[in-house]
C-alpha cells in the first residue's frame, strides 16, 4: 500500500474511540495496552507502516516515526483543515471527542476522507 491510498476498513471491534481508549489525555495509533488504534491507527496500517512503528505513538507527524514510514502516510494527511488544525489533528479530536456518538465519529470520520478522495468503511 501507499500514500495513493484510495480505501481502508475500519474495524469497530478494533478502534479505540471513547474516553476509555485516553491514556493520559491521549490516545495512541496503536495502545499497546488495549491492542486499540484510533482511525489514523488504521490508515497507517492500510497505507503498508508496521503495527509495532506506530504503537504508543499520538500521531503520524511524530517524529517517532520514521521519515519512511511517513512518506507512505497521505500528503493531505498533514495539509491544513481550518485554521486552528491540520486534517492529522481533527481527526483525532473527532476520534477521541467523548460528547459525540460513535455514529457521529463514524460520519465526520467518513466525510474527511471522503473530501479527500478516501473511502473509508467501519466494519464489525
Amino acid at each position: 500500500m501507499s500514500k495513493d491510498i484510495k480505501e481502508f476498513k475500519i474495524n469497530r471491534k478494533n478502534w479505540g474511540s471513547s474516553a476509555r481508549f485516553l491514556r493520559l489525555n491521549d490516545s495512541m495509533l496503536k495502545e499497546s495496552y488495549s491492542g486499540k488504534k484510533c482511525c489514523l491507527g488504521f490508515l497507517a496500517t492500510a497505507c503498508g507502516i508496521p503495527v509495532k512503528a506506530i504503537t504508543d505513538i499520538c500521531f503520524l507527524s511524530s517524529s517517532l516515526i520514521s521519515e519512511e514510514n511517513t512518506r507512505k502516510i497521505p500528503d493531505f494527511i498533514f495539509d491544513r483543515f481550518d485554521d486552528k488544525f491540520t486534517v492529522e489533528k481533527k481527526l483525532a479530536d473527532i476520534n477521541d471527542d467523548i460528547e459525540l456518538t460513535r455514529k457521529e465519529k463514524e460520519e465526520q470520520i467518513t466525510k474527511i476522507f471522503a473530501d479527500n478522495g478516501v473511502k473509508v468503511t467501519f466494519t464489525g
